[in-house]
């Protein structure tokens, strides 16, 4: 392959900083700081498990359940602590610290309590060209804040999030570049 066939097969190339994150922060809808707050993602991992199954003396593999990995953000933290926040509180929403117990009736299909989040990789114009929309999402853990009286920056924190499963554009019948659509 020469140069010329090299950059007409990668394009502009896809820049890793380029990318959007949206979703609800339990009851709350997230402010469209989050799109900008969030600094670091990754697309969503799956893994396709395996079956062995033994015949006469050989093992042929069939392809087994799919799992989804949890998925973890990292956050810049503004000045209020607002989405650090909120995100306690879905938490605290859906097991009490202190009582153990939802504060509410939950309903496991209720999408204010596991509602959907997207990440949407961006071109080098901001339009998206990969999309993916997780579905049912919860928190599973606020990462801790590092304090010192020497540290420079500002601060962060990362979010791990559960969810059932992944919808991707240019995968599902959803064309690249369209953002996923549940039916």
């Amino acid at each position: 392959m020469n140069i010329d066939k090299f950059k007409n097969a990668i394009g502009g190339g896809v820049r890793p900083s380029l990318f959007r994150v949206k979703g609800n922060i339990g009851t709350t809808t997230s402010p469209d700081v989050m799109s900008f707050l969030v600094t670091a993602a990754q697309l969503p991992a799956s893994t396709l498990g395996e079956i062995p199954v033994n015949y006469r003396g050989r093992q042929i593999k069939l392809p087994g359940s799919r799992t989804f990995e949890n998925w973890t953000i990292t956050i810049l933290n503004d000045e209020g602590m607002f989405l650090r926040s909120r995100f306690e509180k879905w938490m605290d929403d859906l097991n009490g610290a202190a009582s153990n117990v939802a504060q509410r009736p939950i309903t496991l299909t209720n999408a204010v309590d596991f509602p959907t989040w997207s990440i949407d990789q961006l071109n080098r114009n901001g339009q998206p060209i990969k999309s993916y929309e997780l579905l049912y999402c919860f928190p599973t853990s606020v990462s801790g804040i590092d304090l010192s009286a020497d540290a420079d920056g500002l601060s962060d924190f990362q979010v791990t999030l559960s969810y059932s499963y992944f919808l991707t554009s240019g995968v599902n019948g959803i064309p690249v570049g369209a953002a996923p659509i549940r039916e």
